[in-house]
């Protein structure tokens, strides 16, 4: 049994469910989930309160017990100090016996997974397609949205599959708010990234439709300039927040945030022409190394 704990919104859940399928597939095991990092048991000041949210796609995944989850988090280091267990036993014991695997770093791909026991607990955040990128047909399947049903998407989704479609995300809330996450991921995808990469998109794509994509539209409409024929969808709020996603991903070109929910919208798009601009930066920090969290063939301003 595999056993990945979930964390974050619907873009890391994605990731680590990416993640899980591929490895559940290539050791012939079952998947399961932890999702104890989830909901208002585990809210406090330093984490953002996120809930399951993978339902969307599929509601017959399995969450883990709390015995399933011991049992495999079990490490046999009784005989061990705990200074010796910690900075040498546990990361020289070979991977086909490891109960439980940890990650690197941030967008950091570590190939040595594939080699880990059939049996294991994994935490990390696994933001690196290179985890599951031969996978893409089936996680395309996998991550398939319900119908729409309200109108104002309903009429959305048709002119953006009628045009040369161009969605625009704009990450305000936490990223400006929150003093932990704006301190990671803040002042990245600036005004400035936005008019350059709309500018880079309309000077490729004749007859650009944009559709803005952000929890402070009068915000963007404020600091941002866009043509005159743009549309703004502010309106998909709460247990509806992912058909953001699923709009955007219909798009046949996106200028995504530095967000994983803006990640999957682009990767999720199918458009064999499609242009995807990102950030050049993902997050703040020294040492961080995110050359990796974007495909090769996105562009990166």
């Amino acid at each position: 049994m595999i056993i990945i704990r979930l964390d974050g919104g619907l873009g890391n859940q994605m990731f680590q469910y990416a993640l899980g399928f591929v490895l559940s597939k290539s050791k012939n095991t079952s998947l399961k989930f932890d999702d104890s990092m989830l909901g208002e048991k585990n809210f406090h000041e330093h984490h953002t309160n996120r809930n399951l949210e993978l339902g969307v796609f599929d509601k017959s995944f399995e969450i883990a017990s709390p015995k399933e989850i011991e049992e495999l988090k079990k490490e046999d280091y009784s005989k061990l100090s705990y200074f010796f267990y910690r900075y040498f036993y546990r990361e020289n014991i070979p991977y086909f016996k490891k109960n439980i695997f940890y990650e690197k770093g941030f967008f950091v791909f570590d190939s040595n997974i594939f080699k880990i026991n059939r049996n294991c607990y994994l935490l990390g955040y696994w933001q690196n397609e290179k985890y599951f990128s031969s996978f893409r047909n089936e996680l395309l399947n996998l991550f398939q949205f319900p119908s729409l049903t309200n109108k104002k998407n309903i009429d959305i989704i048709e002119m953006i599959k009628c045009s040369n479609s161009v969605s625009v995300h704009i990450r305000r809330g936490d990223y400006v708010n929150d003093a932990v996450a704006s301190k990671l991921h803040g002042n990245i995808a600036n005004e400035n990234y936005y008019k350059d990469s709309i500018e880079l998109i309309k000077s490729r794509v004749d007859n650009t439709l944009l559709f803005v994509f952000s929890d402070e539209v009068e915000w963007v409409k404020e600091n941002i300039e866009f043509p005159e024929n743009s549309y703004f969808i502010n309106w998909n709020k709460g247990d509806e927040s992912y058909i953001d996603m699923q709009l955007m991903s219909n798009c046949k070109h996106n200028i995504i945030a530095n967000s994983s929910f803006s990640w999957w919208s682009a990767w999720l798009n199918k458009y064999p022409k499609k242009i995807v601009i990102a950030p050049k930066k993902w997050m703040n920090g020294e040492g961080i190394d995110d050359g990796d969290i974007c495909p090769s063939e996105w562009e990166r301003l």
